[in-house]
């Protein structure tokens, strides 16, 4: 149960992500909150998707999902200018965000060698990191990505 109660905070934390400087154009602070918004309220739908969690080997396998779409949300996040004055911030969120990913990999490792102890290290990683991120994208103007 703390699986999935990590999994699904992890997922509405999403502030996992977003700051990069693809785009020639900063956007506006409300402009960049509303995008990583939608981003990360598409990524939410998909998890929601992707299935049971209750035991290691569903556990596994739901992240074998789930990674890849975290990594796609990611690099539409990373596509994104925030403003110049929220560069250093969002900088911290992406950073932060990955090392989410890394968590998440990480459980899925662990899950799929069925190493119950190191999944519960990989989640309290994780838990520490979307607390990290979810302030980070509140801070930014999120109210998708910062839960």
């Amino acid at each position: 149960m703390r699986l999935l109660v990590f999994l699904l905070v992890a997922t509405l934390a999403f502030a996992a992500t977003g700051c990069g400087s693809s785009n020639t154009k900063a956007l506006s602070h409300d402009e960049y909150a509303a995008k990583a918004d939608a981003i990360c309220r598409k990524f939410n739908r998909q998890f929601h998707a992707v299935g049971d969690v209750s035991d290691l080997p569903k556990l596994a396998a739901a992240l074998d999902k789930l990674v890849p779409l975290f990594e796609k949300a990611l690099d539409d996040l990373d596509a994104l200018t925030p403003p110049e004055s929220e560069q250093a911030t969002a900088d911290r969120w992406l950073d932060q965000s990955n090392s989410l990913k890394d968590d998440l990999k990480e459980i899925r490792d662990k899950a799929k060698v069925l190493d119950g102890d190191g999944v519960e290290v990989a989640q309290q990683s994780g838990a520490r990191d979307v607390t990290q991120a979810n302030k980070l994208a509140h801070k930014l103007g999120m109210r998708v990505c910062d839960r």
